[in-house]
């Protein structure tokens, strides 16, 4: 979704997290997913005014949505605070702090049950109905509109939706295409296999090549999703996979696959303590425009790991175990594409579980 449609959806992001309390451990912050039931334009066509400083045209967005917050403590006997702090924080803010964020109504819809996370770690998902008003103002000077065509239809973006969540079980590699590309030189072929007792999807190879450092040169084995009937490429999305390595080296994803030589990449590599987002364009590998690179945070070895990639438009945000990690922007590769798994130089790297929801 892109243009100004993200950007209210980002708006409304970055406003529910502003109003989250403080917490100790940020690997404990709540975690926000919105599911917009529909975006319509404000004013005429979705023009609402004119800017005064900098000079220009002011084009709105209402959007209803819902919005699952998934308050998490670090044991069952601290969830209940944590719920009615975020509880109180969402639904006692100041009528005019809220609307000085953009949100026109808040109310709590649903609050689910007590579940439990690794270790002793416990949450419950609390479910919101949100209406919230986005402005676009310009950033700088422009020419504005002195006629407005009273003809523009107003549409409604498609809510989001669920393309394939589940665990891997036996015969789940029938639903993906194995590839090693062409400039991964060692340790070939990949060796893809699920492991029934462990319920994952493994890679057994270290075939890898390009260069193990925190740069994007990182040809490796793929592991893409098929497309069918139901399960079309996706050019906006949350892709969620919940993986493990047992080595220290590449594990990640890939996104907007369109084939061997024109795809992006998010990577994260223990040994060399770094995570990228990266692409390969017309078969060279390269940096985002805006680049994606945490030099200073690899993962931990031998721990389950949540990584969702959300990508919107030229935009891409990365979260582990639901903790912002990466945010880049790339406009080389806008056509949707698949998306599937990534191995570099990884001959322990497991897969439990994949989540695809089309923006």
């Amino acid at each position: 979704m892109a243009g100004i449609d993200g950007d209210a959806i980002s708006g409304l992001f970055n406003a529910l997290d502003s109003l989250m309390p403080p917490v100790p451990d940020p690997a404990l912050r709540p975690v926000v997913s919105l599911g917009p039931a529909s975006i319509k334009a404000t004013g005429v066509g979705g023009f609402v005014g004119i800017n005064q400083e900098p000079r220009g045209d002011v084009f709105g967005r209402r959007l209803d949505a819902t919005a699952l917050v998934t308050v998490r403590a670090a044991n069952a006997g601290e969830l209940s605070a944590a719920v009615t702090s975020v509880t109180q924080a969402l639904m006692g803010a100041e009528r005019t702090s809220l609307r000085e964020r953009g949100i026109l109504r808040i109310t709590l819809d649903q609050v689910g049950p007590d579940a439990s996370g690794p270790g002793d770690r416990a949450h419950r998902d609390l479910t919101f109905r949100i209406i919230y008003e986005f402005l676009k103002r310009p950033q700088q000077a422009s020419g504005v509109i002195q006629e407005v065509p009273l003809n523009i239809r107003l549409s409604q973006t498609r809510a989001p939706q669920t393309l394939l969540k589940s665990p891997f079980v036996a015969g789940s590699l029938n639903w993906f295409e194995a590839v090693d590309d062409p400039g991964a030189t060692r340790s070939r072929p990949g060796r893809w296999q699920y492991n029934a007792s462990e319920g994952r999807i493994e890679q057994r190879s270290n075939v890898w090549g390009g260069s193990s450092g925190p740069d994007p040169n990182k040809p490796g084995a793929y592991l893409l999703l098929r497309t069918r009937e139901g399960l079309p490429p996706v050019q906006d999305f949350v892709l969620k996979v919940n993986l493990r390595s047992e080595d220290d080296d590449g594990i990640g994803l890939v996104f907007r696959w369109q084939g061997v030589d024109n795809f992006y990449f998010f990577l994260m590599h223990s040994g060399g303590n770094y995570r990228l987002v990266g692409k390969k364009v017309a078969g060279q590998f390269a940096n985002l425009s805006t680049p994606a690179l945490d030099a200073g945070h690899g993962y931990q070895v031998g721990a389950n790991h949540e990584v969702e990639v959300t990508a919107r438009g030229p935009s891409f945000h990365v979260r582990i175990d639901g903790v912002p990690a990466l945010a880049g922007r790339d406009e080389s590769l806008p056509a949707a594409g698949r998306v599937g798994l990534l191995s570099h130089g990884n001959n322990r790297a497991f897969f439990r579980a994949i989540e695809l929801v089309q923006l």
